[in-house]
Parts: C-alpha cells; sequence; structure tokens
C-alpha cells in the first residue's frame, strides 16, 4: 500500500486507515493497521485505534475488537479523549452495551 510513500508518518497512516475504515472496504483498514504494527517504524497512537475499532464492528468482529480493547488497555488508552468520545458515540448512535463490552 505505501510502496509509492517512502517513510510513511502517523498522520499519513491513520488517515488511510481511518477512509478505509469508513470505505465499502473496512477490512482493508485492519490489514493496514496490522502492516503498520508488523512492518513499521510508526506505532499507532491514540487516533488510529477508533478507525480499527470501526472497521471491526462494520465487519462484525467481536473477538478482534476484543483483542484490540486489551491492547488499548495495556497501553493506558482508555481514558483518551478520543477513545472515550468513539465509545460514547457507540452508545448515541445504538450499539448495544452487551457489544460496546466485546471491545
Amino acid at each position: 500500500m505505501f510502496s509509492h510513500i517512502q517513510n510513511p508518518n502517523i498522520f499519513t497512516w491513520n488517515t488511510i486507515i481511518r477512509s478505509f475504515s469508513r470505505s465499502s472496504n473496512p477490512r482493508m483498514a485492519i490489514s493496514l493497521f496490522i502492516e503498520m504494527l508488523c512492518n513499521s517504524v510508526v506505532d499507532p497512537d491514540n487516533l488510529t485505534y477508533p478507525s480499527v475499532f470501526k472497521a471491526y464492528a462494520e465487519l462484525g468482529l467481536c473477538k478482534n475488537g476484543a483483542q484490540l480493547h486489551g491492547r488499548v488497555l495495556k497501553l493506558g488508552l482508555l481514558f483518551d479523549d478520543y477513545i472515550t468520545i468513539l465509545c460514547t458515540c457507540m452508545r448515541i448512535t445504538g450499539v448495544s452495551m452487551r457489544r460496546l463490552r466485546c471491545f
């Protein structure tokens, strides 16, 4: 994906992951996130995770979302404003608390 972009920075990663999470192909957002974790010198930040959560939710991948939630907890991002806003938006838009707890 980044073959034409030398040394993509966090802004580049987040922009492309976010775009795919909102597209008809959210699976690509997840693939890019995994590529970021495995092959990049750039680490995900607090703006990366909401897009990946959205992609998992779009695909109904609750178990994967739970793993991502564990990563967010481990990194101490649970009370980050962007993560908190994501959870609030999920509640407002009708995601059940049971499904929300999966993440």
